[in-house]
């Protein structure tokens, strides 16, 4: 499962048809039902009933899932975008760890600074 498959599934979800879903992807029909014909081999259900288009009950649940998916990756983004004048890393407080105040495993400590 990869996710080209799911993008495929639910722009046939949104779309109504293969065709729609491979205009609104920038791609040819061939290549949507592909990655859904392999989407449906990998799960083994079928996803969208090719006579009328629409969604099986296990397609459903699988675009609900994708939906939430591509939500969490718009937010990875949303989440890199505002911490981009961040400053992120490891510090080794050495200091500590030689004059005995931490155990040498507590001498690596990680710190989030940021910078703005």
């Amino acid at each position: 499962m990869d996710l080209r498959q799911l993008r495929a599934l639910v722009a046939v979800a949104d779309h109504a048809s293969f065709s729609a879903a491979a205009r609104s992807l920038h791609t040819v029909q061939s290549n949507v039902s592909t990655h859904i014909a392999r989407l449906e081999r990998e799960l083994g259900v079928i996803l969208v009933e090719r006579s009328t288009g629409k969604l099986t009950v296990e397609g459903e649940a699988v675009v609900e899932r994708a939906r939430r998916i591509e939500a969490e990756l718009q937010a990875i983004d949303a989440d890199l975008a505002s911490n981009a004048g961040e400053v992120r890393g490891i510090l080794l407080d050495a200091d500590r760890a030689a004059a005995g105040q931490v155990a040498p495993a507590q001498g690596l400590m990680l710190w989030d600074v940021g910078y703005a």
